[in-house]
């Protein structure tokens, strides 16, 4: 069973001199794949369950809501209710208005360093997302092409990734696809 959609989560950007993540209405943008013209987040953010477009059950009078993606959950993806199920759009999108100069990315990124508290059980040394990192903040690492990160479930990607957080850095990574373009940039 669904509930009401939760309160926005407020981003955490310590580490990072990204600028303002909150916004105003503005034209379309996005990455490749991120459907409609819609260039800010529809309603609250999504109540827990609702993944990528997961069609769970919903009712016709449940208001959009979005979920975030990207690195430091910079991006988001609008959700509306079908009818009966969830559907939410393809690709991660991000406000035109905002600044994610954060995450520019070098002509040549260097890989990143894996984390000493969560060795790579695969052998390939790479980041995990969520994991202690030492980069100094808005460096971006990675590669488009290689494995260069493992995700929540430890899968390898391709990708980029940021360290995030003051006190205690950790690794937000995204794949190409999440990574904000550099028009947004």
């Amino acid at each position: 069973m669904r509930g009401p959609p939760v309160a926005v989560a407020v981003l955490l950007l310590a580490a990072c001199s990204c600028g303002p993540l909150g916004g105003a209405d503005g034209g379309g943008g996005g990455a490749p794949g991120g459907g409609g013209d819609a260039a800010v987040p529809l309603g609250e953010l999504c109540a827990g369950g609702i993944q990528t477009t997961s069609h769970l059950a919903c009712s016709a009078g449940d208001p959009p809501c979005h979920l975030t993606c990207g690195p430091l959950k910079s991006g988001f993806r609008n959700c509306t209710c079908g009818g009966e199920t969830w559907g939410c759009e393809d690709g991660c999108r991000f406000d035109p208005t905002h600044d994610y100069g954060c995450f520019a990315l070098p002509p040549s990124p260097a890989a990143c360093p894996p984390s000493a508290d969560d060795p790579d059980p695969s052998g390939m040394n790479l980041a995990q997302s969520g994991d202690s990192c030492s980069l100094p903040p808005c460096t971006p690492c990675g590669s488009a092409t290689e494995n260069a990160f493992r995700d929540s479930t430890g899968t390898p990607k391709p990708g980029f990734c940021v360290c995030s957080g003051a006190a205690m850095p950790t690794y937000s990574c995204a794949t190409v696809a999440a990574w904000p373009p550099p028009a947004a940039r």
